[in-house]
């Protein structure tokens, strides 16, 4: 395994955006049981050829003698799981995958592509040419990422919640944040018991409960015994 070291790890520290052919996920992590699929590359002119959408099992299987396919303007009136509720926005796509959707697949086939710390947007044609444009950072279930880069500065970033509302006061160097400390702290409002982060929002190497501290990963995972002395464990 130590020869896809590499590989594995440029995988998980990646940004999460969306991509074509991968299907979608619900906010708990399961398979979301309505999914709509293009029928074109990235690239190519998707004027003429809307989505197909179709309803899968909690397994991601699709029963080809039960179920049905449908474009995507008709799917909420033909498919029993593209229903309307607090998961499922009339239109299909949740709030960062439709941004996303409209600044990287405009008419013709036009598309971004993030270079040197600019968005590029590419024509059919493959020109070039500068868009100033924002790209949200999507999440498997299409709502917007744990950071997000800043709009006047794109190597720069902020810890965001799944509406793309800032956490606090997290911000930092964009690839050198991975917010996982702001997630839990806001997931923990309004309680008090929360963890400490850094600036960026991660954790903070040192966290205390009351007068007893200990050292904590990347994750937020205890790894020393808590104690009343000052504990080594590094900084920000």
């Amino acid at each position: 395994l130590a020869i896809f070291q590499a590989e594995y790890e440029a995988c998980v520290n990646r940004d999460t955006f969306l991509f074509q052919d991968t299907l979608r996920c619900l906010p708990n992590g399961d398979f979301d049981p309505a999914q709509c699929l293009d029928q074109v590359m990235y690239g190519e002119d998707d004027t003429n050829y809307n989505e197909i959408c179709f309803c899968i099992d909690e397994e991601a299987n699709f029963n080809s003698t039960t179920e049905i396919v449908a474009n995507i303007d008709l799917a909420p009136n033909m498919l029993h799981c593209h229903v309307e509720d607090d998961d499922h926005p009339l239109g299909y796509y949740r709030p960062c995958e439709a941004e996303y959707r409209s600044k990287t697949r405009p008419a013709h086939g036009n598309f971004s592509v993030f270079i040197n710390d600019e968005w590029i947007t590419v024509g059919s044609d493959f020109t070039g040419y500068l868009d100033n444009s924002w790209i949200p950072n999507c999440s498997p279930d299409g709502y917007y990422g744990l950071k997000q880069r800043k709009h006047e500065d794109a190597t720069l970033g902020y810890c965001s919640d799944r509406e793309n509302n800032q956490i606090e006061h997290f911000e930092g160097v964009y690839d050198e944040m991975d917010c996982l400390c702001a997630q839990v702290r806001n997931a923990m409002l309004p309680t008090d018991d929360r963890p400490s982060c850094c600036p960026n929002g991660s954790f903070d190497p040192t966290q205390c409960r009351g007068e007893r501290c200990y050292c904590v990963n990347q994750h937020g995972k205890q790894i020393s015994q808590e104690s009343l002395e000052h504990q080594n464990c590094g900084t920000c």
